[in-house]
């Protein structure tokens, strides 16, 4: 018992001394108040104007606007019940802040039929290859106008659940 209580009033010595700065002046002002580290974005230059759509952009009834940057007519769409590959960037409208980038050529699965409204809206619409700018804005959960240049990289089904990928139960026969 004596053992056990040398080893617990060993580590609770060690535990406050880790938690004390090894700094000696504590007095001074930078080391009473902590620096929060902000998370920083590369800020990237957009295509086209994010405050403002250009007037040959194409508006729906919901309020999304888009304008296609590459075109390709002849890749497959999306539908609601698959995941699209995308790279995207995206800005405040408000700011021109860029507050999301893949600039590391890696895609993100979207889940179509879970995504974002502005999103859900818009990948139907696009190609497998195609380039859009798109003008969302606030309500639906987003706080604030924005803008994003959407690429659509790919296009897969969604994995089937794993109830549909259970044998079905054989039927035993009395006899």
């Amino acid at each position: 018992m004596r053992n056990l209580m040398w080893l617990v009033l060993s580590f609770s010595v060690a535990a406050a001394m880790a938690c004390h700065d090894d700094d000696p002046d504590v007095s001074s002002p930078a080391a009473a108040k902590p620096v929060a580290k902000r998370w920083t974005v590369k800020q990237v230059a957009p295509p086209l104007d994010v405050h403002k759509p250009p007037a040959d952009a194409t508006k729906t009834a919901s309020g999304l606007v888009y304008k296609k940057l590459v075109g390709h007519e002849a890749g497959v769409q999306p539908r609601r019940d698959q995941t699209a590959l995308i790279r995207y960037t995206g800005w405040r409208r408000g700011s021109g802040e860029t507050f999301f980038t893949m600039d590391d050529g890696q895609t993100i699965a979207i889940d179509i039929a879970h995504a974002a409204p502005g999103l859900r809206e818009a990948l139907p619409l696009l190609h497998k290859g195609e380039k859009v700018m798109l003008w969302l804005p606030p309500g639906d959960g987003m706080p604030e106008a924005v803008a994003y240049e959407v690429e659509l990289v790919d296009v897969v089904a969604r994995p089937a659940s794993a109830e549909m990928t259970k044998p079905a139960r054989e039927v035993s026969r009395g006899g």
